[in-house]
């Protein structure tokens, strides 16, 4: 019995100086996203023209297509 005793008290002593020793080391890594959120054109034609008709307060009906006529 005593040469187990001997043994886990050598055994926890030597945990005590490896825990001593052990470092704890945390990095971080920061990751930049660029995403063009706001560019020159933001509308089209029709976009523009439905804003300017929301803004005068008139019809933004879509014109007719020149080409569909034409036939």
């Amino acid at each position: 019995m005593s040469r187990e005793s001997t043994i886990a008290a050598t055994l926890e002593t030597r945990l005590q100086e490896l825990k001593a020793n052990e470092t704890t080391i945390i990095r971080e890594q920061i990751k930049v996203v660029d995403r063009p959120v706001y560019r020159n054109v933001c509308l089209d034609g029709d976009g523009v023209r439905i804003a300017n008709a929301a803004k005068n307060g008139t019809s933004a009906a879509k014109p007719t297509d020149p080409v569909q006529d034409a036939e």
